[in-house]
């Protein structure tokens, strides 16, 4: 409409209807009526009448045009915006609905408030997120490598109305044998080469964990692959003959075995 003066009983029009210039009732006043169809201005430029609703499937909004009765008896149409459900990868989904993020390890539901006003996806759970995927709070799980075993856990904690912060604690830290067995801080064990071997575990100055397998004894290995103690025969390879298993001292200070073979005859 424009700012011009207007006679009583002129037909102004306006962007989506028009309106009648008129005293106000106590004749202190001039006002403008609607006249006829009653339309609200879309922001697209186009026209939405009074009480029909259009529905935007990605924001999740349904827009209606409504009139507005002041105590003045003046009026204004204005458009009113509701959600029904919560944007979610460039489409809407229902009041309710979980969904979870695999990249963020957060599962989150779809929320809505004050009849429509205001929505939101709350998280409602939150995971770890390691290199395989998610875990859940809790969880244990093995990150094994060839020499190392070493155990994990999910540690969330809630902060905050709707926050959570996570991290991945270590729950245990081992040596891995030849044959995958697992073995921790103290714990000894004879490897395929007859060899006896200790893990020790230790603390880093970061609050986290290291491993180390050291050799701390060895005995004779026979050519079936059986290990021999020391003073026993065994068969150091195939048509030989017998020799014993002697102890002896490596050049770091423990004991290992010797193969001990009689000498042929010239």
């Amino acid at each position: 409409m424009n700012d011009t003066c207007q006679i009583p009983g002129t037909t102004v029009p306006g962007d989506c209807m028009n309106y009648r210039c008129k005293i106000s009732n106590d004749k202190s006043r001039m006002q403008l009526k609607p006249l006829g169809k009653i339309s609200c201005l879309m922001e697209n430029g186009t026209c939405l009448d009074k009480g029909d609703t259009i529905t935007d499937e990605v924001s999740c909004l349904k827009k209606e045009c409504k009139l507005y009765k002041y105590s003045n008896n003046t009026v204004a149409t204005g458009i009113i915006e509701r959600f029904y459900g919560c944007p979610y990868e460039e489409r809407c989904e229902d009041i309710g609905t979980i969904k979870q993020d695999t990249q963020s390890c957060t599962t989150k539901k779809c929320r809505m408030f004050n009849n429509g006003l205001f929505m939101n996806w709350k998280i409602i759970d939150q995971g770890c997120s390691v290199g395989d995927g998610c875990r859940n709070h809790a969880e244990r799980w093995n990150e094994d490598t060839e020499s190392m075993c070493v155990v994990k856990s999910c540690n969330v904690k809630a902060e905050g109305k709707n926050g959570y912060t996570w991290n991945t604690d270590i729950i245990s830290h081992g040596c891995r044998s030849f044959n995958g067995t697992c073995y921790y801080n103290g714990d000894t064990w004879m490897d395929d080469g007859c060899f006896t071997k200790n893990c020790t575990v230790s603390e880093t100055e970061d609050g986290g964990s290291s491993m180390k397998t050291d050799i701390v004894g060895g005995i004779c290995k026979a050519v079936d692959g059986s290990c021999v103690e020391y003073g026993k025969e065994f068969l150091a390879q195939e048509g030989g003959p017998p020799c014993v298993c002697v102890e002896a001292t490596s050049t770091d200070g423990y004991s290992i075995g010797q193969t001990s073979c009689p000498v042929p005859a010239l």
